[in-house]
């Protein structure tokens, strides 16, 4: 059967592209054929999955159908069921009732995945299998010595470093299970078994003790592993003079770990089944539990637990990290058998908070491993109080925005409540929702607020990633929220994370990009943003000449062939050069190119110039603009790819407008308005040292020299964000700049061999090239007008045509960064302004959605704390020297010596290193390591209090 699907593809695909070759009838029947052919082959894969699925699983392919009639069978007896009781209008409107419902409900699960037990359980299987291979060899090599000890096995693999790491093992795995009793957490059976399997050899190892077999003399075996372990002998030899006393009895403890690796083996393999896989995905797993993450995250970080009562009754676990390096109660006065010694509530509810909200699939549990947050601002002096939402975790109530912004407002007023005045929220992805209206609510209390890759609102996020139709489901279910006026409104420190090629929130539904817009509209119209018919030409222009690319150079654009192009930022380009396409054309109603017959006659060009005159005349304009088009995809290049919004050239932002590239220009233009640009200095004209100091501190993730710690801590120490908004806008400038003299450059050229192309081939040929030179003013007029609204040159159009005007205006470059540096250190201010009140600052990364934040990124959110004046960031090391006396001082950006420095050793800061262990992506939270699992090979799951 599988054979006779593929053969019937086969020849529908062949009968396909003979159509598509031979077809010369009128555009709306081939739609409608490719229509009717792409369901056929998508049903032809869809029983070809079937088939297979019967191969591979026979017996759940047949159950599936069981149970699906099952459930219509309940349905229609339910159905007749209401409408006998009440009548059948009233059965239809029950239906509809629960068909919301079940909108909402998916709704739900799409917009706030974590809600869902099913995204709980998948979280905790990765947990499970991941940290089931990390515990597996600790306990493995703790064995391989109690063998070795025995007599009963020589050790193999086995060094005192993984005994230790093993030791550590089961004291903090014994310490978790009573922190989660004190928590009150119920253990499944197999939880129980395990601790009382890790209790039996941690009081076994304490009573056990060692002979040495030279002296006769005993030791208690944790002191005997201890003096081996500072003695550094290896472990054959220090097993060869040792034995058990006589009473120790190793054999039961062999055993009994043992059975931990048994158990710890099983949990990583995959159960044989489907009704057993399902049974063991659905009940909490014996390691790796949200359970476990929380009372590890309350041993390593000292954690305090709270419930706040939240609106509607709601519930809402959260954990209040202190800040480090403050006086701490003593362990004795807590009374607790497991005692978590930390700094007193007063203390630490007098200094500032930081609230973090989760991204719409994260547990604040599993930042225990993902302690790169905590660590960063710990270092900076603040607590965190992490918390979970409404129906994530232990935190009851159902969630929605509204929900959420519920349970933001209680956080809030719970810690006014306990004496906090200083607060600051970091609000990731959807917490955008939170703190945005949080930041904007409380202005006496919030002082910071960082929407870290936020979005305009959820609609737009729908509608740029799923269509129209997700968000009139959103609307349906109620589902709304929109965070650009709350940002607006909010007075406190601001800033916004973004970065620019955001797969999961593209740039045109970012935050950044509708605060800009909204900015913008509160200026006038002529100095702040370009006319609907004024982008409308532009893009008909683009459009014309990507139509011209495609008919000279059909075959490489139909295949979607492209070569990567240099972007203005100095990456390559990470989608392909492609400005238009013979498939684009025949969607938007032009015939195929390699299905027109051209007439050379010189009545064939004496008409309007359109795209779909292109289409038709497909051979001459080939022949006439083949020798010209690498030319001319040249000059168009340069505007393209080498001027930037904000980290997007203008190609990439057209390559995200979803069908509706106005509103794409749009953005782009309002983004590099206020934000400015990214990238290097023009080498052309020469810029001030103050310029290249910023961009040499701005580039220090690809500086691995300490050679230029004392200059880039330099730029550090005196670094503003104004600074910072200052060079970008500057830099945008620049480049527009740039652009615009090498465009009109290459533009001239172009248009004088064209110019004699047209003379030399004959009126038809000269009407082309001029139609062609025209599109190009066009696009150079946009250039114009950006610089325009850039303040950046001055068009002397006089009452010439605004054609002739564009194409001789001035090229030179009016206004450099040296200038700028100029005018700021003047006192006279060099560009219009915005009030950052209301538009805050933008920190672009370049991590993607869920990656972490490299070095020198967060050594630019520490300017932006230091100019909020936001904890106690440790003092910047202004010199070499003085990162050598105190390394915990160093710059985020020193990495390591370079192979030409002298004092490498001196400089070596590796000794605080941490060591990380990659797993895969969790939903919006990417797992950037697993940390604290010990050194090199040796793994050790938690981190033993000193």
């Amino acid at each position: 059967q599988v054979n006779r699907t593929c053969i019937g593809a086969i020849r529908l695909q062949t009968i396909y592209r003979a159509f598509r070759v031979r077809a010369t009838s009128r555009f709306a029947s081939r739609c409608m054929l490719r229509r009717i052919v792409t369901v056929l082959l998508a049903l032809i894969h869809v029983c070809e999955l079937v088939c297979t699925s019967i191969r591979q699983a026979p017996k759940v392919v047949w159950v599936a159908p069981v149970v699906v009639s099952l459930i219509f069978f309940l349905i229609f007896s339910f159905n007749a069921f209401v409408a006998k009781q009440i009548s059948v209008p009233g059965a239809l409107l029950v239906d509809l009732v629960l068909l919301w419902n079940l909108l909402c409900l998916a709704t739900r699960a799409l917009v706030f995945p974590g809600s869902i037990l099913l995204w709980k359980r998948s979280t905790e299987a990765t947990y499970r299998v991941e940290m089931s291979r990390q515990l597996l060899k600790p306990l493995a090599q703790l064995s391989g010595l109690l063998s070795s000890l025995d007599g009963r096995a020589q050790p193999y693999r086995s060094t005192f470093d993984g005994v230790n790491a093993g030791r550590a093992l089961v004291e903090n795995l014994v310490r978790n299970f009573r922190v989660q009793e004190q928590d009150k957490v119920r253990l499944t059976s197999e939880q129980t078994c395990v601790f009382q399997l890790l209790l039996d050899v941690r009081r076994w190892m304490l009573e056990a003790k060692v002979r040495q077999c030279h002296t006769k003399s005993e030791m208690p075996l944790i002191d005997w592993i201890e003096a081996q372990t500072s003695a550094k002998l290896s472990l054959e030899l220090a097993v060869t003079g040792a034995e058990f006393e006589p009473r120790s009895n190793p054999r039961s403890c062999i055993g009994k770990i043992g059975q931990l690796l048994q158990i710890l083996d099983s949990l990583q393999e995959e159960s044989t089944g489907c009704l057993a896989r399902t049974a063991r995905f659905l009940r909490t797993p014996t390691i790796g539990s949200l359970d476990q993450l929380r009372a590890e995250m309350r041993l390593r970080f000292n954690a305090h637990q709270y419930w706040i009562r939240g609106g509607w009754g709601r519930e809402i676990d959260a954990l209040l990290l202190p800040r480090p390096g403050r006086p701490t109660e003593t362990p004795d006065d807590t009374g607790e058998d497991v005692p978590l010694t930390g700094i007193s509530e007063a203390e630490m509810f007098a200094g500032p908070v930081l609230v973090w909200c989760n991204p719409n699939a994260g547990y604040y549990e599993t930042m225990v491993y993902e302690s790169q947050w905590i660590e960063f601002y710990q270092s900076q002096g603040l607590s965190i109080l992490v918390f979970n939402y409404g129906g994530f975790g232990r935190s009851t109530g159902a969630a929605s925005p509204a929900g959420i912004i519920a349970d933001g407002e209680a956080v809030i007023e719970f810690l006014k409540r306990k004496g906090a005045t200083k607060i600051g929220v970091h609000a990731r992805s959807i917490g955008g929702i939170v703190g945005c209206h949080v930041a904007q609510k409380y202005p006496d209390l919030v002082q910071l607020f960082i929407a870290d890759r936020s979005f305009s609102s959820l609609a737009c996020v729908a509608k740029f990633t799923f269509g129209d139709w997700a968000v009139k489901a959103l609307k349906l279910s109620q589902t709304i929220a929109d965070n650009v006026e709350n940002f607006t409104r909010a007075r406190c420190y601001k800033v916004m994370v973004c970065d620019p090629r955001d797969q999961t929130i593209p740039d045109i539904a970012a935050l950044r990009t509708a605060v800009a817009l909204e900015v913008l509209d509160q200026l006038p119209p002529t100095d702040s943003s370009l006319s609907e018919e004024r982008l409308s030409r532009f893009m008909e222009s683009l459009n014309y000449l990507g139509t011209l690319f495609a008919v000279c150079d059909d075959e490489e654009v139909s295949k979607g062939t492209s070569q990567d192009v240099e972007r203005a930022d100095g990456k390559r380009s990470v989608r392909p050069t492609i400005l238009g396409s013979v498939t684009d054309d025949l969607e938007a109603g032009v015939p195929e190119v390699e299905t027109l017959r051209c007439d050379l006659r010189f009545d064939s060009w004496d008409t309007d110039m359109s795209v779909q005159w292109l289409a038709e005349h497909a051979e001459g304009v080939r022949k006439a603009m083949s020798p010209h088009i690498t030319q001319l995809r040249s000059v168009l290049d340069i505007v393209l790819t080498q001027i930037n919004a904000g980290g997007l050239t203008l190609e990439e932002s057209l390559s995200q407008c979803y069908g509706d590239p106005c509103q794409a220009l749009r953005c782009f233009v309002a983004n590099i308005q206020v934000w400015g640009s990214l990238g290097s200095v023009p080498s052309t004209p020469p810029c001030s040292a103050v310029d290249k100091n910023i961009e040499l501190f701005l580039m220090c993730d690809q500086n691995e020299r300490l050679d230029v710690v004392r200059q880039v801590s330099e730029v550090a120490r005196t670094l503003t964000p104004d600074k910072l908004a200052t060079y970008h806008q500057g830099l945008a400038r620049a480049l527009v700049a740039q652009a615009r003299h090498k465009f009109c450059q290459r533009v001239r050229s172009l248009r004088q061999v064209l110019e004699l192309a047209g003379q030399a081939e004959g009126a038809g040929v000269a009407r082309l090239h001029a139609s062609t030179m025209k599109h190009l003013c066009e696009v150079e007029s946009l250039i114009l007008d950006i610089e325009r609204l850039l303040h950046c040159a001055d068009v002397q159009c006089g009452g010439a045509d605004t054609k002739t005007a564009s194409m001789t205006s001035k090229t030179d470059i009016l206004m450099s960064l040296e200038d700028v540096t100029e005018a700021l250190e003047g006192g006279r201010p060099a560009f219009a302004g915005f009030e950052r009140s209301r538009t805050g600052y933008v920190l672009c990364v370049d991590c993607g959605h869920n990656g972490s934040f490299s070095d020198g990124e967060e050594a630019l959110l520490e300017v932006h704390l230091r100019a909020a004046q936001f904890g106690e960031a440790p003092p910047v090391s202004s010199s070499v020297e003085e990162v050598c006396e105190h390394p915990g001082h160093a710059p985020a950006w020193v990495k390591k010596v370079g192979p030409s420095t002298d004092e490498q050793a001196d400089f070596l800061l590796s000794s605080n290193e941490t060591q990380f262990l990659a797993v895969k992506e969790i939903g919006h939270q990417r797992l950037s390591g697993i940390q604290n699992f010990g050194r090199n090979e040796d793994i050790v799951p938690f981190t033993v209090s000193d």
